[in-house]
């Protein structure tokens, strides 16, 4: 008998155990098979959930009021999802924490009071539920939490909620927060945990279609540090923002004088940011008081990072600090495309303004910059550095940088009395490749003290990089800053295609400006270049200047009306102008056609064709000049000259190639003022003089005033006439060292 009953009472214990532990299967309704969310939870994190999984229908329109956090500590698998939804049409059901909290957090991202919090779950979906706060001591809506160093949140899925907090003076209230935190981390660090193994990293978490409001930051995404290599204790694989189901959040920051971001993420890989509105000022918000991000990816070694289709609108009304639409600070492939970035500021900042900040893709295979827009603005009185696209990346070969297809939409205007402005700006030291084509910068006006520049790469001589088909054009500089169309040294490469077009300043103009490294700089139009300084600056306005060299090739470019009104300068204006005496250099110039016509209200005032510096060391900026075209209609005045080749000194012709020669040389009527050669001493006036004083160089060259397509309207069309009998007619001579020159200009066979 003692047996038997033993048997028996365990047979019913195990059916009772049975029928109160039931797992959570199909569907349930809220309110229905529970009353509430809160009991729903409750239930599921002690019952589980079985074969199929459960989902919880919650009625559109439903309220409900907490005053703890919703912990979901259950956990699905692939076959066994737990899902909350919304049912029915109507809005969306909400839960409204209503208390103020328990927990002092003192850190953004530390440990904090939540409307609903994950921990430790796997395969989890809130659709359509909105949270919202009453106190601003509560500092998340919906925030994921690991359940330990091997317990992390995969799987998991927030979309279409709205997050309603209330952030009041703090910064600490987010909306969205996935962080490292488990249930015993710190109030006052957001570190967190240490993650021991794969398990306890949290990954593939969607945030997708949400509305964000009245937080100090919207997204934030925390992952562990992981400080070895593969570095693969990482968060991984989030996604945020999708098409059609992008992110909405507005109305974050300004409340507190704190760095503040609309999206931010720190260790983690494979992040996808895409598709989102950001703007800090819409529904009822206020600028920037401390440093502001639209998206901030941050520390992370090897991390891939893609932020494409955001359309991001920040405003800043901090005195000193920074702005930034998309700033990246990780290592690993970068994918920053298509996005849409304008930026205001209410105030005079002398922080930096960053549209595209890139500062480290220093590991990554490939970096893409592409097809961005820039929106103008004349809201932008700021006094730092403002950079369109900062790529100041360090990236190894094979690795590859395409920046393609970035636009400026409507004028961008500044006023304040400093700082630099850069389109394009890469000063890293990369080893890789770097493509910039197709970009159209315009219509920008700056003022003050800064420099206006256009592309901008200045890297190293192991870097390769590439120019072409970009466009730059209508920059008015109405400071005495330096104006760069497109400036760039040092790295080997190519500047080919390019339009350098109208732009105006009050200091210096150069239109392609070239330090050393070996490049070819061919097919490019540059025209319209205005300085408007009285300054008796040397080569005041240049068509392409060379500061420095190794070996640099000029061929096939056209280049006109360059412009000084004012200069007293005896050589204001400049076609090419070469200053460098680098040792061991050579500067090949072939094929390019040159006009001006210039004028000036300047006491003084001459111009050049070709200027180029003189060295006694045949090998230090060596010259070869031939099939150039060089006609020189400009009018001096006092003691300036119209030249059509000037040097720098008349010692010898020590590196002035042999080799030059079937050049076309025309400055005018002949006089002391207008001159064929001109070198500070020797003045020739005509063609026979100059053949004479350089022979054997130059014997094959001619003096003619050229008829083109166009040279009284701008822009002016270099063409030669055709109409009209010219000595140019067969009078160059083919080109097969150092390489070969096959086709022109337009790329008709020569």
């Amino acid at each position: 008998m003692i047996k038997k009953f033993s048997a028996l009472m365990m047979l019913i214990l195990i059916l009772a155990s049975s029928i109160s532990f039931a797992q959570l299967v199909g569907v349930k309704t809220i309110p229905g098979d529970y009353t509430t969310i809160a009991a729903a939870i409750a239930d599921l994190n002690i019952q589980g959930v079985g074969s199929g999984g459960v989902t919880f229908n919650v009625a559109a329109g439903y309220t409900e009021s907490t005053t703890d956090s919703l912990v979901l500590t259950a956990t699905g698998t692939i076959s066994n999802p737990i899902v909350f939804q919304k049912s029915g049409a109507g809005l969306n059901p909400k839960i409204t924490r209503t208390d103020i909290g328990v927990k002092s957090t003192s850190a953004l991202g530390g440990q904090g009071d939540a409307v609903i919090t994950i921990q430790g779950s796997d395969y989890v979906t809130f659709d359509g539920i909105d949270v919202a706060a009453d106190s601003s001591t509560i500092e998340y809506g919906y925030y994921i939490r690991k359940g330990g160093p091997t317990d992390g949140c995969k799987f998991v899925t927030i979309k279409n909620a709205t997050v309603t907090m209330n952030k009041g003076t703090s910064q600490y209230v987010v909306g969205i927060y996935s962080s490292n935190n488990d249930a015993t981390s710190l109030v006052n660090s957001a570190t967190g945990i240490t993650v021991t193994s794969v398990d306890g990293r949290n990954e593939n978490v969607t945030i997708t279609g949400n509305t964000i409001q009245n937080v100090f930051a919207g997204i934030v995404l925390r992952g562990f540090n992981h400080t070895t290599a593969p570095y693969d204790f990482y968060d991984q694989n989030f996604v945020v923002g999708q098409s059609g189901a992008g992110n909405t959040i507005l109305n974050y920051a300004g409340n507190s004088a704190n760095t503040a971001y609309g999206v931010y993420a720190i260790y983690q890989n494979n992040l996808n940011v895409s598709y989102n509105t950001i703007n800090n000022t819409a529904g009822g918000g206020s600028g920037f008081t401390a440093t502001g991000y639209g998206i901030f990816n941050s520390t992370g070694t090897l991390s891939s990072f893609t932020a494409n289709f955001n359309d991001i609108n920040l405003t800043t009304q901090a005195t000193a600090s920074a702005i930034y639409g998309i700033n990246n600070a990780a290592t690993g492939n970068l994918t920053i495309e298509n996005n849409r970035i304008k930026i205001n500021t209410n105030a005079t900042t002398s922080g930096t303004v960053g549209y595209i900040y890139n500062s480290s893709a220093a590991a990554s295979l490939q970096v893409s910059i592409s097809s961005n827009v820039i929106v103008g603005s004349d809201l932008l009185t700021s006094s730092g550095a403002l950079y369109l696209i900062y790529n100041n990346s360090s990236q190894a070969a094979p690795g590859i940088t395409n920046v393609t297809g970035n636009s400026l939409d409507g004028p961008l205007t500044r006023t304040a009395t400093s700082g630099a402005t850069y389109c394009y700006y890469n000063n890293g030291s990369p080893t890789g490749t770097e493509n910039i084509f197709n970009n159209v910068f315009d219509s920008i006006t700056t003022a003050g003290s800064g420099a206006l520049y256009g592309l901008l790469s200045t890297t190293g001589s192991l870097h390769t990089h590439h120019f072409y088909n970009n466009i730059i054009s209508d920059f008015n500089h109405t400071g005495t800053g330096t104006v760069y169309g497109i400036h760039r040294t040092l790295a080997s490469g190519s500047v080919y295609g390019n339009t350098v077009k109208n732009l105006t300043g009050g200091g210096t103009i150069w239109g392609l400006s070239n330090g050393s490294g070996n490049v070819n700089i061919y097919k490019n139009n540059v025209f319209n270049l205005v300085s408007n300084s009285s300054a008796t600056t040397a080569g005041l306005v240049t068509g392409i200047y060379l500061s420095s060299l190794t070996n640099i090739y000029i061929y096939n470019n056209y280049i006109s009306e360059l412009k000084a009104p004012s200069s007293a300068s005896v050589d204001a204006i400049r076609g090419i102008g070469c200053i460098a005496t680098i040792a061991n250099s050579n500067l090949g110039i072939y094929y390019n056609t040159i006009f001006l016509n210039a004028t000036s209200s300047g006491a003084n005032f001459g111009t050049s064709g070709i200027f180029h510096t003189y060295s006694a060391t045949a090998t230090s900026a060596a010259l070869d000049m031939r099939n150039n075209v060089i006609v020189n209609l400009s009018t001096p005045n006092g003691t300036g000259r119209t030249v059509a080749f000037r040097r720098s000194a008349a010692t010898d012709l020590n590196n002035y190639s042999s080799l030059s020669n079937n050049n076309a040389f025309y400055a005018g009527t002949p006089d002391t003022s207008h001159l064929i050669y001109f070198d500070g001493t020797n003045a020739d006036q005509t063609l026979a003089q100059f053949k004479a004083r350089v022979a054997p160089r130059e014997s094959n060259s001619v003096t003619e005033n050229v008829s083109f397509v166009n040279s009284t309207s701008s822009p002016y069309d270099l063409h030669i006439n055709p109409s009209v009998p010219t000595q140019l007619e067969s009078g160059g001579a083919s080109i097969t060292s150092p390489f070969a020159i096959t086709d022109d200009f337009d790329g008709d066979v020569r």
